[in-house]
């Protein structure tokens, strides 16, 4: 049965059916507004209930405003197997749509507990510039790399590169990522980037 209930949002939770291009993208709306919607609604998928939840694991409720239901993006994009990014430098949420040759390419290559130290240099400025991170900013980098959807390509590797990333581990293991335009090179494999674009890093050097 709906019940009516007066509700406060500051995040307008979108849907779309997710098809063609491989990211979709949604506009965070900085505001909040105080509105009366009908809830206690339920979700069927293929017959089954369907409870969505945060990422902490933690129901999310189902609401009808004006004769839209909204629906939770997060739980509703892991069900169709699409990852989910926040972007807070653009207020932006991304999806990405999977595909066999797409995965969560930084995950598995960084793991924060092995880092030694990060260093990052660019060549977007004159002079060119290198800076080593402080280890509270490893994983807001992090965060930065994996907005990014990598898909690994048939391709040679070139030289030139507008940041260079290297990573070293305790082990003694260097990792270096390179960017240049919607191309990254990790190790010796290339990858197209999507939601990359030549100002990615500069925030690092400010």
């Amino acid at each position: 049965m709906n019940r009516k209930k007066i509700i406060t949002i500051a995040v307008a939770f979108l849907i779309g059916m997710i098809v063609g291009a491989p990211i979709v993208n949604y506009v965070y709306a900085s505001f909040t507004k105080t509105i009366e919607v009908a809830t206690g609604i339920s979700i069927e998928v293929n017959g089954e209930k369907f409870i969505p939840k945060d990422a902490n694991g933690k129901e999310v409720e189902v609401f009808i405003y004006n004769g839209t239901t909204y629906l939770p993006i997060r739980a509703i994009s892991g069900m169709y197997g699409s990852d989910i990014k926040w972007d807070g430098e653009r207020e932006t949420v991304r999806l990405f749509k999977k595909d066999a040759s797409s995965s969560d390419v930084m995950g598995e290559i960084i793991k924060l507990d092995k880092v030694k130290n990060i260093t990052v240099s660019t060549q977007m400025t004159v002079p060119k510039k290198d800076i080593t991170l402080k280890k509270e900013k490893w994983e807001e980098l992090l965060d930065k790399l994996s907005s990014f959807s990598f898909t690994k390509i048939d391709e040679e590797s070139k030289n030139g590169w507008q940041y260079l990333i290297k990573i070293e581990e305790e082990d003694g293991k260097i990792i270096l990522i390179s960017f240049m335009n919607d191309r990254a090179i990790i190790g010796e494999t290339v990858y197209k980037v999507e939601a990359y674009d030549a100002n990615a890093f500069l925030y690092l050097f400010k």
